[in-house]
């Protein structure tokens, strides 16, 4: 269904709320009107019926004066007192006639009837006579109203003296259609006069001959004497509003109805209500009129609002809304100008923000991204080539970790400033994240690539001044060429950060993308990727390398060493899996199986009688990790374990990364009692100071010191001067990478505690290390059977 307009809504609302005020209007004014007219009626009945009673009343007191007369009249009283009927009913018809009556009757004093004028006339049929008898011996006179042959009459009675009283004259009055004109015309109502024995009769009355049918028919007459109440009927279409009473000294079945015509008192009145009608019809019309042009002005400024409001809404917000006026509708187009205004300020700002970076204000990696697109387009069309270079700054990290992310900022936003000053015009500068930016260097190759970004290389390494200090950077850039190195976004942007990472690698400040390193770094990725379903599969596994205590020849330790046969790839050599999972920041994963599955082959072990300390290696990261010691105390409890069955093994680089975190981590976890030893020590850069701090139990030399000791003068001074430094330190000395007789030799000579390689074992699977034990005498054996 088709939604109506506001406009539509208003018109209807307008003519609904005024119809129907002028509908309640009229209708009260027609109730108020039919009430007062009923109440008039009703006061105007009861003033008739009390006018009626006393002018019939009053008819028959000249009526008894006249009977009183002719009784008097001496021939009447001769003709009387003859006993003559026919000279009696001579007198009484001549007498009768003088005084108008219709019924002339002499009633002797048994009450029977002697003579009268009209043959018909006999009281002895009226059922009232004998009480009307026992009323005139009582009163002598007699005034009444009687029915005689479905006829009725007003009977006035006197007595007759000849000079004795020898009865009574009794005169009849017709009660007929002229009485009852009469009546009307001295009341103003229609009169009806009806008998009701045997049967409802009508005797006389003033209603048409139509009506009077109706009035006998609606059956009005009261069945009780006396007043009825008033009370309404309909006679042949016409509404009358009337009463039914008795009259004194009446015969008790003759009632005489008096009505008043209600449809003629309201005919002025419905008269009056259609001139109301059409007045009402006539303002509803003008109402119609003015509600439409009050709709309009209402509508069409709100329809100019929608479209304002449209308009925002599809993002259009240069036009104004142009309401002239100074009530709400004007304020609220003031309201909704104000506020277009701000959502395209807003607008600006959101997409500005989701374009850009926040803190440098330059293009962020979408619109970067759609930059690129751009300059595609236009090498394409230009046939010229571009080049795209990544930067990351170097020691960017420990500015911001050292001096706070306050100066990192400020940092970041100088070298952004610096970035773009040296830029030229139609090349793009985004900053993609962290510490890294990237160029969109246009109508460029490699070589001119090079050029621009050694002059912004110089102005990015001229030092920062901010608070006092200076700070001087550096970056590392890879760059990759359109189109040789790609021809879309992501492979540009992909090659550029391969490109980049090589360049940290070597050292070098910028290198340009070599083929097929895309391939290397897709490999990378599918590592990182198949990583969790890998160690949930457990494609990984571990391999434990013996260690044997140089005093005794006897094998306690073991360090695990992880290995992962890679469906895709195959075997992948530790070094290329642990650097990159470590690179891409999911090392504490792969650390956390490890412990877990070291611990494990721990219990193991002890349930069958081998008790060997397993040692792993930890990560730079792992260091990093505050979450470390409570994963080993969960080892250790889930495993039943002592720490001193676990051994953790860290690089000196690891710790060297950040120092404060590190050692405040190896402290907690020497605390809980493992034993910890600094792994390829003689490799880093730490300080005697440093590894005096260091809550350490042992060094491991690194392999590259044993493998030729007995070759190299050097090495075997650097080997002999780390055991003093570590046994003057209180700390034990393993050495790796032992693989001949003669080194063990050596190495036991200067000093060397514990030993570790192929001399003793190659790193084995649990299985065949369980084997090597047990074949060596009850998980021990000898240097001369290892080398045997």
């Amino acid at each position: 269904m088709a939604r109506r307009s506001l406009r539509q809504r208003l018109i209807v609302l307008l003519v609904a709320a005024l119809g129907a005020v002028q509908i309640l209007t009229l209708s009260a004014v027609l109730l108020a009107t039919h009430r007062n007219v009923r109440f008039e009626l009703h006061n105007r009945l009861g003033v008739a019926e009390d006018v009626f009673e006393r002018l019939y009343e009053s008819r028959f007191r000249q009526l008894l004066a006249s009977v009183e007369v002719l009784s008097s009249d001496f021939g009447f009283k001769q003709a009387a007192a003859s006993a003559d009927r026919a000279t009696i009913a001579s007198a009484l018809e001549n007498h009768g006639a003088r005084a108008g009556a219709d019924v002339a009757l002499l009633v002797a004093l048994d009450g029977q009837m002697v003579a009268s004028n009209d043959a018909q006339a006999s009281l002895a049929d009226n059922p009232t006579w004998q009480a009307l008898l026992g009323q005139l011996r009582r009163d002598d006179t007699l005034l009444a109203t009687v029915t005689l042959d479905r006829a009725a009459y007003q009977l006035v009675a006197t007595p007759v003296r000849a000079p004795e009283k020898i009865g009574w004259l009794l005169l009849g009055f017709a009660v007929n259609d002229t009485l009852a004109a009469e009546l009307r015309h001295l009341t103003g109502l229609e009169v009806s006069f009806v008998t009701r024995s045997p049967r409802p009769h009508l005797l006389a009355s003033t209603l048409s001959d139509v009506a009077r049918g109706a009035l006998l028919a609606a059956s009005p007459v009261s069945t009780v004497a006396g007043k009825s109440p008033v009370g309404e009927l309909s006679l042949n279409g016409e509404r009358y509003i009337g009463r039914t009473l008795a009259l004194a000294s009446a015969d008790p079945h003759v009632d005489v109805l008096l009505q008043q015509s209600l449809s003629a008192a309201l005919l002025p009145y419905h008269r009056l209500a259609w001139r109301l009608a059409a007045f009402f019809t006539l303002v509803l019309a003008l109402a119609i009129a003015a509600g439409v042009s009050v709709a309009r002005s209402v509508t069409a400024p709100l329809q100019q609002l929608a479209g304002a409001a449209a308009r925002i809404g599809e993002g259009q917000y240069g036009s104004e809304v142009e309401v002239q006026s100074d009530d709400e509708i004007g304020q609220l187009a003031a309201t909704i100008n104000g506020m277009q205004f701000e959502i395209a300020e807003r607008e600006h700002r959101i997409v500005h923000q989701a374009h850009h970076d926040d803190l440098t204000g330059l293009p962020n990696r979408w619109l970067a991204n759609d930059r690129l697109n751009g300059a595609i387009h236009r090498a394409q069309r230009s046939a010229r080539p571009f080049s795209v270079a990544l930067l990351d700054l170097s020691r960017f990290k420990q500015i911001n970790d050292s001096l706070g992310h306050h100066v990192g900022d400020v940092v970041l936003k100088e070298t952004a400033r610096r970035i773009v000053a040296r830029a030229r015009r139609a090349d793009t500068v985004a900053r993609l994240g962290g510490d890294d930016f990237l160029l969109v260097l246009e109508g460029a190759d490699i070589q001119q690539a090079r050029a621009i970004l050694s002059v912004l290389r110089s102005s990015l390494t001229q030092p920062i001044e901010l608070e006092g200090m200076s700070v001087s950077l550096d970056f590392r850039a890879g760059v990759a060429s359109y189109p040789e190195h790609g021809e879309d976004p992501s492979s540009l942007m992909r090659r550029a950060e391969i490109a980049m990472y090589d360049a940290k690698d070597s050292q070098e400040w910028l290198v340009p993308y070599r083929a097929g390193r895309d391939e290397g770094h897709l490999r990378q990725l599918a590592i990182v990727a198949t990583l969790p379903a890998a160690l949930a599969r457990d494609e990984l596994t571990l391999h434990y390398q013996a260690k044997a205590d140089m005093g005794s020849g006897l094998i306690a330790q073991a360090e695990a060493l992880v290995r992962w046969v890679h469906p895709q790839f195959g075997f992948l050599p530790p070094d290329e899996f642990i650097t990159v999972i470590e690179q891409s920041g999911n090392i504490a994963m792969l650390t956390a199986w490890i412990i877990d599955r070291a611990a494990r082959q721990c219990r193991e072990w002890l349930s069958q009688g081998l008790d060997i300390k397993v040692s792993v290696n930890l990560s730079a990261l792992d260091l990093l990790n505050d979450e470390l010691p409570a994963l080993l105390e969960r080892c250790l409890h889930q495993y039943q374990l002592s720490p001193r069955q676990l051994g953790l093994e860290v690089t000196e680089s690891a710790v060297m990364r950040d120092p404060a975190s590190a050692l405040a981590v190896l402290a907690r976890l020497r605390e809980t009692g493992f034993g910890l030893s600094i792994d390829d020590f003689g490799t880093g850069y730490s300080s005697l100071a440093q590894l005096k701090r260091m809550p350490v139990d042992e060094l491991k030399i690194d392999k590259s010191f044993v493998l030729h000791l007995n070759e190299s003068s050097d090495d075997r001074v650097i080997v002999k001067s780390t055991i003093d430094l570590a046994h003057t330190l209180g700390l034990k000395v393993v050495a790796e990478g032992v693989e001949t007789v003669d080194a063990w030799h050596c190495l036991r000579q200067l000093g060397c505690d514990v030993a570790q390689g192929y001399l003793i074992a190659k790193p084995l699977a649990p299985a065949e290390f369980e084997r090597f034990l047990r074949a060596n005498g009850q998980s021990c054996v000898t240097l001369t059977e290892a080398a045997a």
